[in-house]
């Protein structure tokens, strides 16, 4: 909630512009990433549930970027502990509903694991006009390293949307 101002040296304004982060380069400077997984809560939807493909702008800090859900993981409750997995778990989320989800922006934002830096790990999605999901980022990357960081025996999912395929356009 603090605001402060300082001075940089040798820097163009142009390279300044809206959800734009400073940090500290040598100690830890702040990740940016094109595709991270996160626990969200879908707040309200549109005429049909949240489900893969569904594209918002996502609202995080100072910035503004569309967003795709490419993959819903798996659906979890308030206390955050995986739910057992149903036919459909994996295809929509519906209004009150928890689920771990990876997402694709489509240009780099400063985003971190909410455990690391809260401010930085917390996003709502909006769409017309409407909050139709908040959400918390779990790790950086896509579902692969987060699904490979989870185990605890517990059978191995695959990822909607490989690398290979390329995702819908969001602004189309």
């Amino acid at each position: 909630g603090d605001h402060v101002a300082f001075c940089v040296r040798n820097l163009d304004l142009q390279m300044v512009r809206k959800g734009a982060v400073c940090g500290d380069p040598t100690h830890r400077p702040p990740p940016v990433a094109q595709e991270f997984v996160a626990q969200i809560v879908v707040l309200e939807s549109e005429p049909e549930p949240i489900c893969v493909g569904f594209s918002a702008v996502l609202d995080c800090h100072t910035a503004h970027v569309a967003c795709i859900l490419t993959d819903i993981l798996y659906g979890v409750d308030k206390a955050g502990q995986r739910l057992p997995d149903a036919p459909d778990s994996r295809a929509k989320v519906l209004p009150g509903e928890s689920a771990i989800g990876a997402f694709s922006a489509m240009r780099p934002i400063c985003v971190e694991p909410a455990t690391d830096f809260p401010a930085l790990g917390r996003f709502v999605m909006r769409s017309n006009r409407r909050t139709v999901l908040h959400g918390v980022v779990k790790a950086l990357g896509g579902c692969e390293a987060y699904l490979e960081g989870e185990g605890e025996g517990r059978p191995p999912l695959e990822c909607a949307v490989d690398g290979g395929e390329e995702a819908p356009d969001a602004l189309s």
